[in-house]
């Protein structure tokens, strides 16, 4: 099994491609970053039961807060450490 590059991956890439690819990255980076958010804050805002979402009145004040909170940060929190791994695994490619 050979494993070597074929002569065409080899080239050089332009400075310009370069630079889109950078480009596209840190706004694939940033789109994953916003995606997160709204996960968050939709299961933030979101009800816990069915019944409680039958009811419109009043249904704020019957969830919990602190459950709430864990509700954004969970999902927020994964989103930032693998957003966070992949700019550390970038910065360490390009060092």
């Amino acid at each position: 099994m050979d494993i070597q590059a074929e002569p065409s991956q080899n080239a050089e890439i332009s400075p310009t491609e370069m630079a889109t690819r950078r480009t596209v990255t840190k706004w694939l980076i940033v789109s994953v970053a916003v995606w997160g958010l709204i996960l968050a804050v939709g299961s933030f805002l979101a009800w816990d039961r069915a019944e409680l979402a039958a009811e419109h009145e009043g249904v704020s004040d019957q969830i919990d807060m602190s459950t709430r909170i864990l509700k954004f940060v969970i999902p927020l929190s994964a989103v930032a450490l693998f957003v966070g791994g992949w700019i550390l695994a970038l910065k360490k490619r390009n060092s």
